[in-house]
């Protein structure tokens, strides 16, 4: 098999808690403050809530990088998964902001394993814009 088609096979099957994983893995060995907010369940055992304040939707992972104040938030989805228009408002809005030190957008696996993602935890160790 390929290099390619393994990726595609990997990428396929890699759950957002793998993903989430080896950014927050990745993201430490570069040097970045990471945040991300745990679900849990009611005390009745019922749904899960992330509890929270404002606006619903805020991406899965905000980060900054304290040598360069460079900051990265990315919703991590499968390769199938698609973001709540909540979600998309919060990446729209984010993208309109000062894109030369805030990064954001939709992190999938295939991001992971085709170096997209380390491209941009690298790119945020630097001074500089892109």
């Amino acid at each position: 098999m390929d290099k390619t088609r393994y990726q595609q096979q990997v990428a396929k099957t890699m759950g957002e808690r793998e993903l989430e994983d080896a950014v927050l893995e990745m993201a430490k060995a570069l040097g970045w403050l990471s945040f991300h907010a745990l679900p849990a369940r009611s005390k009745d055992g019922g749904r899960w809530r992330t509890h929270q304040r404002g606006d619903v939707g805020f991406p899965d992972l905000c980060m900054v990088h304290p040598k360069t104040g460079k900051i990265a938030m990315f919703e991590l989805k499968t390769e199938k998964g698609k973001p709540t228009a909540a979600q998309q408002s919060w990446l729209d809005a984010l993208k309109g902001s000062c894109e030369a030190t805030v990064a954001s957008g939709i992190w999938r696996p295939s991001d992971l394993l085709a170096g997209t993602i380390g491209e941009t935890l690298a790119w945020g160790t630097k001074k500089g814009s892109r």
